[in-house]
């Protein structure tokens, strides 16, 4: 250790160090007031500490993934939406197949991240969007060991996947044509479910949107998105939480329609309300108990009814959003129009929809050019 004096009166101690990751010398230092014996100790004291920190530093990156994942978990729930974090922990345990739990994280690399993910993507066949939330979490888990100084960064940042060359993962259209969503809506046997298929085809809710929507939230003229209604939890707790997003606050004007939907709903409601056995509620689109309707009972009448109806695609209640997005492209509404009704905050998900050429413009497109005359 050796002593500098500065011009202010005041001391600065200085002690050399190798850096365990460089192996090159560095020092560390503090000032104090005095150069007695007693504050001698002192900087010698706080310098010793000061180096232990940064030589114990290069064994922090010897803990397990197990211990940082851990850890990540005991925070991160506290951070998102339940429905996020289930979403989240469904794709740990995609993650755990392919990092084992004695790996120790030190050693883990951009190379290896990049080869695990290739492998859930090209080998494996997960989706891309699977594929991507893997590489959000594994990002989001290094990040929280580099914040905790476990790692010296984040191994995860920058990795591509690139869209296979065969485009699987759009060979399918997400969306449904007008005579589809005609022949989905008649094979949806139960009423209110066909109700809320086709105010989602016209609204382009997201099905938390749907299920949370009360009375208060219905206009004349329009309906407002104040929240969300998370279905992960139990239907019983009739838990309404803040929206996805900011931009998922909005306003949405109604269509002649969706004006006769609620009007149709609220008739039925009232009549559920006579019943002894069923507690009246604030939420337009409930179930014959009262309580909003689940999506899985939801989805699985969709899948039925799109199996009736010999529609080859996935159906759910996500593709009426989508759908909703298809429709106003072909109506030729402006991109950042449609994003505010839908509250889409970035523009990759509209844009994929609003980019892909529909049968009713493709056919438009040859009823224009079999009328040209050159």
């Amino acid at each position: 250790m050796w002593m500098e004096e500065l011009p202010n009166g005041k001391f600065t101690y200085r002690e050399r160090y190798k850096d365990p990751y460089t192996e090159k010398y560095k020092k560390v230092s503090v000032t104090l007031n005095s150069k007695s014996n007693q504050a001698k100790n002192k900087a010698q004291r706080v310098l010793n500490e000061k180096i232990e920190n940064k030589l114990n530093a290069k064994n922090h990156n010897k803990i397990t993934f197990e211990k940082l994942t851990d850890e990540f978990w005991q925070y991160y729930p506290k951070t998102v939406k339940h429905r996020t974090a289930k979403r989240a922990y469904n794709n740990q345990k995609i993650l755990n197949k392919k990092i084992g739990p004695e790996y120790i994280i030190g050693n883990i690399d951009k190379p290896f991240i990049q080869k695990t993910l290739d492998e859930l993507y090209y080998q494996e066949n997960y989706s891309l969007s699977t594929t991507k939330q893997v590489k959000s979490l594994i990002s989001q888990i290094f990040l929280f060991g580099a914040k905790r100084e476990y790692i010296n960064y984040n191994p995860a940042s920058n990795i591509i996947i690139k869209r296979k060359s065969d485009n699987s993962d759009n060979a399918t259209p997400k969306f449904l044509e007008t005579e589809e969503i005609r022949n989905l809506l008649n094979c949806i046997k139960n009423k209110r479910y066909r109700d809320m298929a086709e105010f989602m085809i016209l609204t382009g809710l997201r099905y938390g949107e749907l299920s949370g929507l009360t009375y208060d939230n219905n206009f004349d003229d329009y309906f407002v998105i104040d929240g969300t209604f998370d279905y992960t939890q139990p239907i019983t707790k009739k838990v309404k939480t803040s929206p996805k997003t900011n931009k998922s606050n909005r306003k949405i004007y109604h269509t002649a329609r969706t004006k006769e939907i609620i009007k149709e709903v609220n008739e039925e409601n009232k009549f559920l309300w006579l019943k002894d056995s069923v507690v009246k509620t604030d939420y337009i689109f409930c179930g014959i108990h009262g309580n909003p309707i689940g999506i899985y009972n939801f989805n699985r009448a969709l899948q039925i009814a799109g199996r009736k109806a010999e529609i080859d695609k996935y159906i759910s209640s996500h593709i009426l959003r989508h759908t909703h997005i298809s429709i106003l492209s072909e109506l030729g509404v402006e991109l950042k129009t449609i994003m505010d009704r839908v509250g889409h905050t970035k523009p990759d998900v509209t844009l994929s929809i609003y980019t892909h050429v529909t049968k009713n413009m493709q056919q438009s497109m040859i009823d224009k050019l079999n009328n040209f005359k050159i």
